[in-house]
């Protein structure tokens, strides 16, 4: 059944990047039974032609197959000067597999598996702004990216280590550096003794040892949307 057009009333423009020639074609008509929705500009082999497609014809979304021989590796190469999404297609069922997709600059990752109408579905998505991904895949996608920001950022890494207690604590000695030691604490609806103890195991894995050290390196490396973390 053909799909409906887009909000803004314009199909969305498709690029298909398979060297499959008999998967190239099948999702090319699949998508054509989607129109008025979608609209398929093209179909290219690699990623060479793909980047010379949309110099000239553009797209809005770029689907992109990882079943041939076009590595993840990649996608990374359509990305500059290009404001379109990019969504990848595979039959595998490797769990991380969505993860590397999106890590290398995907938009999402759609198994060959999924109910057919899921395809338009995913497409739409994407184009909207939105992450085709699983719960699981989103939360292995942050941590991952967050590791990988510690081990940029030692500023960053010590933070890490922080329970989250000690964050807020440090937040809220960043918010308030005259405030006493019963008033942090009873802020944080700890004692005095609970606080002296997070204050010294904060010591320790910022590499501070007083609380001007902690305010000071807290000021300059705690994120802006901490200082109004929820206790």
């Amino acid at each position: 059944m053909p799909s409906a057009p887009s909000e803004q009333g314009k199909p969305i423009r498709v690029l298909l990047i398979c060297d499959l020639p008999i998967t190239a074609w099948g999702l090319a008509q699949l998508i054509g039974t989607r129109q008025p929705a979608l609209e398929l500009t093209g179909s290219v082999a690699t990623v060479a032609e793909a980047r010379a497609h949309l110099r000239g014809h553009g797209a809005d979304v770029v689907l992109y197959d990882l079943d041939g021989a076009n590595p993840l590796a990649l996608i990374g190469e359509l990305l500059p000067g290009f404001r379109g999404k990019v969504l990848a297609i595979s039959s595998s069922r490797v769990s991380t597999l969505a993860d590397e997709a999106v890590l290398a600059g995907a938009n999402g990752l759609l198994c060959k598996s999924e109910p057919i109408e899921m395809l338009a579905k995913a497409i739409e998505k994407v184009r909207g702004g939105e992450f085709w991904v699983d719960r699981l895949a989103t939360v292995r996608i942050l941590e991952t990216i967050a590791r990988s920001k510690a081990q940029e950022d030692p500023a960053h890494e010590k933070l890490a280590r922080l329970t989250r207690k000690e964050r807020l604590a440090v937040a809220e000695l960043v918010r308030d550096p005259r405030a006493s030691t019963a008033d942090i604490a009873r802020r944080l609806d700890i004692g005095e003794r609970t606080l002296r103890n997070h204050l010294t195991s904060i010591y320790a894995k910022l590499g501070v040892n007083s609380r001007v050290g902690l305010y000071d390196f807290g000021a300059r490396h705690m994120p802006a949307g901490e200082l109004g973390m929820e206790r």
